[in-house]
């Protein structure tokens, strides 16, 4: 965390599957990733994996540390002269997603930065012309990417858009490759990553 404060970043985003296989792992993880110092704060969603051991226990880890949780729920934030609202989905394999309820209180005209945890799914929000960027996690990179073939093994719901920035209608999408590994303890030329993304108004 280190590496994400030297880069004085406004806001930080952590896209999910935090645990593996024991939820109680959050909490040593939880206090290491409450370290960066963002302007407008550290905000999370669940992955595929928190479900899977036990989302109320991740939960709790990160709210003891001081994280903050978007839930099917969303945040408007005032960064320089204008407005961003910030959204989190409920985990798109195993939770219930409900964008609809996110940014219910959107005022019109405000851009939307939609955190889901897999990201095949900008399939379906970039049908949202709310929703301008798209940050998801997930698959890893793949771990393993062969030169000229990518990766051969990918997860469900990212195997269309595995790791890097993507056009997806009108919607941008980023793929983060995250910084652990599951599986097999190796990656190969899929270096762990911690992304730093920079946002611009669109020239008129």
């Amino acid at each position: 965390m280190d590496e994400a404060n030297r880069l004085k970043p406004d806001l930080v985003v952590l896209t999910g599957d935090f645990v593996l296989e024991t939820a109680d792992s959050i909490y040593e993880l939880a206090p290491v990733l409450s370290r960066p110092n963002a302007k407008h704060g550290v905000f999370s969603i669940l992955g595929n994996h928190d479900l899977w051991t036990n989302a109320s226990v991740v939960r709790a880890g990160l709210e003891e540390a001081g994280l903050s949780i978007l839930l099917n729920s969303g945040i408007g934030l005032n960064i320089g002269q204008d407005m961003v609202f910030l959204a989190g989905l409920d985990d798109g394999w195993s939770g219930q997603p409900d964008l609809n309820l996110a940014p219910k209180d959107l005022p019109q005209g405000i851009p939307t930065i939609l955190l889901m945890h897999e990201p095949d799914f900008a399939d379906t929000y970039s049908q949202d012309m709310r929703v301008s960027l798209q940050l998801s996690g997930h698959t890893h990179g793949g771990q393993v990417r062969i030169p000229g073939l990518g990766a051969p093994a990918l997860s469900e719901y990212g195997k269309k858009y595995d790791s890097g920035l993507y056009r997806v209608t009108e919607m941008w999408l980023y793929t983060n490759r995250g910084i652990g590994v599951i599986g097999p303890q190796i990656r190969l030329n899929c270096r762990p990553e911690i992304t730093e993304i920079m946002i611009v108004k669109e020239k008129s």
